[in-house]
């Protein structure tokens, strides 16, 4: 019997000596499953934190398109409306376009009409500077002509002191002080 405590004895030695790496590599087990717990805690940590900022980032974008699409909407009127002004304008200067030629041509003749007084003024200017400075006739020319031997009206009435008729000053007959003058070389 003594053998066969010696045997168990020896068996129980064998046993723990091959058990003190196995509980060794148990321990390191352990702590193995510890550090597994302590990485899965701390991904989903940071998992959670990126959902968080992920789903901040959502709504931001989603309120950001909200207020896009508002933008979009307000814009579209406004076009709209300015679209329907264009062509409210667009009418009223088409319908202004007869108004329009009938003002020209009215500026035209006017323009046709001035230059044809100015005319008549320059050729009534020459002829009355012409008889002003007209030397007098050798004998005849003390009496006046007669017109079917009467006397015309304007001989029988005095000379006058006031100067021959002028238009009065046109705009567009006083020449400008910086117009180009003809030196006539």
């Amino acid at each position: 019997m003594q053998a066969n405590l010696a045997r168990v004895q020896d068996l129980t030695d064998e046993l723990r000596r091959q058990l003190k790496p196995l509980g060794r590599q148990a321990a390191v087990a352990r702590r193995a499953v510890v550090i597994q717990a302590d990485l899965r805690d701390a991904r989903l940590r940071l998992l959670a934190d990126d959902l968080v900022h992920l789903r901040a980032a959502l709504d931001a974008e989603v309120a950001d398109e909200a207020a896009l699409l508002a933008r979009k909407e307000a814009t579209g009127t406004e076009l709209r409306a300015a679209l329907a002004r264009e062509t409210a304008l667009e009418a009223g200067a088409r319908a202004l376009v007869p108004r329009l030629e009938r003002a020209q041509q009215t500026w035209y003749d006017l323009s046709q009409l001035a230059e044809r007084v100015r005319g008549t003024v320059s050729l009534a200017d020459a002829r009355v500077k012409s008889a002003t400075t007209a030397p007098p006739r050798s004998g005849a020319a003390a009496t006046p002509r007669t017109w079917n031997g009467r006397r015309p009206a304007s001989a029988s009435r005095r000379p006058s002191s006031k100067p021959p008729w002028r238009p009065p000053n046109e705009p567009w007959r006083t020449p400008s002080p910086t117009a180009p003058t003809w030196s006539g070389r």
